[in-house]
């Protein structure tokens, strides 16, 4: 029961999250509301462990909600994989390094304003709001540690990117780099930290 509730809960925030930006843009007469699909490649990694990057694809599809002259509400829903593939060190009597492989597939929901200093370009930033779809963790090639991965995933986002048009269409080309402030894991304070290059098509 506890963890039904729990994820209506989640459920829940990721709506109002993603509902937030039409609520506001509603209100503003100028507001302009544009659709479309995100595709791209991400890679993600954890600080405590060796920094080798998990490389995954990324796809989703987003709303951009122009409130102000040069200025952009974006919001969306969003498939991404996280994890690290590495090792993490201890020391006893002798030194121990376990390895670890992580994996975790979120569903996300961004909140970004975008700002255009200069068309074509703009530069972004917000926060995000993830829940864990699907997870493994195994160390020393044993699983069963599924229990340890935190359900939620949030933080902040920071990027830029720049818009275009190709074939009649609007399309924007996007790079974000993404720290969570959650902890991945139960028992470590350790985050998520991610980049990803995203490619936007407008309907």
């Amino acid at each position: 029961m506890a963890n039904n509730a729990k994820a209506r809960r989640t459920a829940s925030l990721l709506i109002g999250l993603f509902l937030f930006p039409a609520l506001l843009a509603s209100g503003l007469e100028a507001a302009k509301t544009q659709f479309g699909l995100a595709v791209g490649g991400s890679g993600s990694y954890l600080e405590i462990y060796s920094k080798k990057i998990v490389y995954s694809s990324y796809q989703g599809f987003f709303a951009d909600f122009s409130v102000l002259n040069r200025v952009t509400i974006h919001t969306g829903l969003s498939l991404t994989m996280k994890g690290v593939d590495g090792s993490l060190s201890s020391w006893g009597l002798l030194p121990v390094v376990t390895p670890i492989r992580l994996r975790v597939i979120y569903l996300e929901v961004p909140l970004l304003v975008k700002v255009s200093p200069a068309r074509p370009v703009y530069l972004s930033g917000g926060f995000f709001l993830a829940r864990r779809i699907s997870g493994r963790l195994r160390v020393r090639g044993s699983t069963g540690f599924d229990n340890q991965v935190e359900d939620l995933d949030y933080g902040y986002v920071l990027g830029g990117g720049f818009k275009f048009r190709l074939i009649g269409r609007g399309n924007f080309l996007e790079f974000r780099y993404g720290r969570g402030l959650n902890p991945v894991l139960a028992d470590r304070e350790e985050n998520n930290i991610t980049f990803a290059g995203i490619f936007g098509l407008y309907f």
